[in-house]
Protein backbone atom coordinates (compact mmCIF):
# COMPACT_ATOMS: atom_id res chain seq x y z
CA UNK A 1 0.00 0.00 0.00
CA UNK A 2 1.19 3.56 -0.58
CA UNK A 3 2.80 5.49 2.24
CA UNK A 4 0.63 7.69 4.44
CA UNK A 5 0.06 11.02 2.70
CA UNK A 6 -2.26 14.00 2.91
CA UNK A 7 -3.78 15.62 -0.14
CA UNK A 8 -4.27 19.38 -0.36
CA UNK A 9 -7.95 20.25 -0.62
CA UNK A 10 -9.19 22.85 -3.10
CA UNK A 11 -10.61 25.99 -1.48
CA UNK A 12 -14.09 25.40 -0.05
CA UNK A 13 -13.72 21.62 0.15
CA UNK A 14 -12.91 19.33 3.05
CA UNK A 15 -9.29 18.56 3.85
CA UNK A 16 -8.09 15.44 2.06
CA UNK A 17 -8.02 12.16 3.93
CA UNK A 18 -4.94 10.12 4.66
CA UNK A 19 -4.11 7.00 2.72
CA UNK A 20 -5.46 3.94 4.58
CA UNK A 21 -2.86 2.57 7.00
CA UNK A 22 -3.90 -1.08 6.66
CA UNK A 23 -5.70 -3.47 4.35
CA UNK A 24 -8.10 -5.92 5.99
CA UNK A 25 -9.36 -8.85 3.90
CA UNK A 26 -12.07 -11.32 4.87
CA UNK A 27 -15.74 -12.15 4.75
CA UNK A 28 -18.41 -10.15 6.48
CA UNK A 29 -20.48 -12.31 8.81
CA UNK A 30 -23.86 -12.00 10.43
CA UNK A 31 -23.90 -13.02 14.08
CA UNK A 32 -27.34 -14.15 15.20
CA UNK A 33 -28.11 -13.93 18.92
CA UNK A 34 -31.42 -14.64 20.66
CA UNK A 35 -32.02 -10.88 20.91
CA UNK A 36 -30.99 -9.87 17.37
CA UNK A 37 -28.56 -9.89 14.46
CA UNK A 38 -25.39 -7.85 14.10
CA UNK A 39 -22.56 -7.57 11.58
CA UNK A 40 -19.54 -9.53 12.67
CA UNK A 41 -16.35 -11.13 11.52
CA UNK A 42 -12.79 -9.86 11.67
CA UNK A 43 -13.35 -7.16 9.03
CA UNK A 44 -16.22 -5.61 11.00
CA UNK A 45 -14.32 -5.66 14.27
CA UNK A 46 -11.15 -4.28 12.63
CA UNK A 47 -13.18 -1.45 11.06
CA UNK A 48 -14.74 -0.53 14.41
CA UNK A 49 -11.37 -0.67 16.20
CA UNK A 50 -9.69 1.47 13.53
CA UNK A 51 -12.50 4.04 13.69
CA UNK A 52 -12.21 4.19 17.49
CA UNK A 53 -8.49 4.94 17.06
CA UNK A 54 -9.19 7.60 14.45
CA UNK A 55 -7.66 5.55 11.64
CA UNK A 56 -8.98 4.82 8.17
CA UNK A 57 -8.41 1.39 6.66
CA UNK A 58 -9.05 -0.31 3.35
CA UNK A 59 -11.41 -3.31 3.49
CA UNK A 60 -11.88 -6.07 0.92
CA UNK A 61 -14.87 -8.14 1.92
CA UNK A 62 -17.65 -10.32 0.59
CA UNK A 63 -21.19 -11.14 1.61
CA UNK A 64 -24.70 -11.73 0.35
CA UNK A 65 -27.61 -9.36 -0.24
CA UNK A 66 -28.37 -9.31 3.50
CA UNK A 67 -24.88 -8.08 4.46
CA UNK A 68 -24.77 -5.20 6.92
CA UNK A 69 -21.91 -2.87 6.02
CA UNK A 70 -22.56 -0.06 8.51
CA UNK A 71 -19.30 -0.83 10.38
CA UNK A 72 -17.37 0.23 7.27
CA UNK A 73 -18.50 3.87 7.28
CA UNK A 74 -15.50 6.16 6.89
CA UNK A 75 -13.27 3.44 5.46
CA UNK A 76 -12.39 2.56 1.86
CA UNK A 77 -14.39 -0.56 1.11
CA UNK A 78 -14.52 -2.96 -1.81
CA UNK A 79 -17.54 -5.25 -1.39
CA UNK A 80 -17.57 -8.35 -3.61
CA UNK A 81 -21.14 -9.70 -3.89
CA UNK A 82 -21.81 -13.33 -2.98
CA UNK A 83 -24.97 -15.40 -2.95
CA UNK A 84 -25.06 -15.62 0.86
CA UNK A 85 -23.49 -14.04 3.92
CA UNK A 86 -21.58 -16.28 6.32
CA UNK A 87 -23.97 -16.55 9.27
CA UNK A 88 -23.32 -17.80 12.78
CA UNK A 89 -26.00 -18.55 15.37
CA UNK A 90 -25.14 -18.27 19.05
CA UNK A 91 -27.26 -19.98 21.70
CA UNK A 92 -26.81 -19.97 25.46
CA UNK A 93 -27.17 -23.49 26.82
CA UNK A 94 -28.87 -24.23 30.17
CA UNK A 95 -25.47 -25.12 31.68
CA UNK A 96 -24.21 -21.58 30.96
CA UNK A 97 -22.06 -22.47 27.97
CA UNK A 98 -22.50 -20.80 24.61
CA UNK A 99 -23.06 -22.88 21.49
CA UNK A 100 -22.15 -21.80 17.99
CA UNK A 101 -23.70 -23.11 14.79
CA UNK A 102 -22.79 -22.16 11.24
CA UNK A 103 -26.14 -21.36 9.70
CA UNK A 104 -25.17 -20.20 6.19
CA UNK A 105 -21.93 -20.65 4.26
CA UNK A 106 -20.27 -18.37 1.75
CA UNK A 107 -20.58 -19.53 -1.82
CA UNK A 108 -17.68 -17.36 -2.98
CA UNK A 109 -14.13 -16.93 -1.74
CA UNK A 110 -12.13 -13.74 -2.09
CA UNK A 111 -9.29 -14.00 -4.59
CA UNK A 112 -6.24 -11.88 -5.34
CA UNK A 113 -7.89 -10.49 -8.48
CA UNK A 114 -10.70 -9.03 -6.30
CA UNK A 115 -8.23 -6.48 -4.90
CA UNK A 116 -8.89 -3.09 -6.56
CA UNK A 117 -6.12 -1.49 -8.59
CA UNK A 118 -3.88 0.65 -6.38
CA UNK A 119 -4.54 -1.36 -3.22
CA UNK A 120 -1.43 -3.54 -3.63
Amino acid sequence: MPEDSREAAPPGEAVGRTTPRALIVGPLTLDVFPDGVQAGGPVSYAARAAAALGERIAILTTGGPDAQCNAFAGHDTCFVPAGATLRFEFHDAPDGSRRLRVFAWLDRQLREHDLPAGWE
